[in-house]
């Protein structure tokens, strides 16, 4: 390997239909590279064998890694807060947060950890061969994350659960691709099952500091929140 040649490098698959070819596409040029660590972004419950459209993307993605040869380290976040940018609009007009969450809590993580964790592994030995589930330091419904917003927004902010159908007429509304929504709506099923509101102390451990609290993010972003 020439001294100026990457060693490592971080794999982010792209949210599209063809993501499983962009990670083959990686892990391919990677070998031919001489590439010593990949370390992949993943999700929570990847598997190449589930039903879930995102999860089935990033578990064929980390069997693509795993068979590659090359060492690799996976990380496997839960849903990003950075996810609510989306209800900008809602929050500020009309004081509401429409999700189809139903009452599910869920482990949000800022992907400010997300980026933590990714340079400490990049950067530092004992990682290879691990695969690290990520998230906030809090399970929380939308009803607690309204009542987070209403505080330091300092307005009444509610959230509204939103019956699949509904989330699905309003997201096509908006222009998203069938794809998408149909995928989106898979996601928040598993939320609703019960799944997704498991706490972990990776952030900490591999990063050595407390991961971002839900407050802490909205009063980081206030100021977009509030117009």
């Amino acid at each position: 390997m020439r001294p100026w040649q990457a060693h490592k490098a971080f794999l982010l698959p792209p949210v599209h239909p063809d993501a499983v070819i962009h990670q083959k596409n990686f892990v391919e040029a990677a070998k031919r590279s001489g590439l010593q660590h990949i370390v992949k972004l993943s999700s929570f419950g990847a598997d190449p064998n589930t039903t879930m459209t995102f999860g089935r993307w990033h578990g064929e993605g980390e069997k693509l890694v795993k068979e590659s040869g090359i060492t690799y380290t996976i990380l496997r976040p839960n849903s990003f807060m950075q996810n609510i940018m989306a209800a900008i609009p809602t929050i500020q007009g009309q004081g509401m947060i429409f999700q189809p969450a139903g009452e599910a809590k869920i482990s949000h993580i800022d992907t400010r950890d997300i980026a933590a964790v990714a340079a400490k592994v990049l950067t530092d030995s004992g990682h290879d061969g691990k695969t690290y589930d990520l998230s906030g330091p809090e399970a929380l419904t939308f009803f607690q994350v309204a009542e987070i917003f209403s505080s330091v927004l300092g307005k009444p902010i509610t959230y509204v659960p939103v019956p699949p159908e509904g989330a699905r007429q309003g997201m096509i509304g908006a222009g998203l691709e069938e794809w998408r929504v149909n995928a989106i709506l898979e996601l928040f099923e598993i939320y609703r099952s019960g799944e997704g509101y498991e706490v972990t102390g990776n952030v900490r451990q591999i990063t050595g500091k407390a991961p971002i609290a839900y407050r802490q993010f909205v009063q980081d972003y206030a100021s977009a929140f509030q117009g």
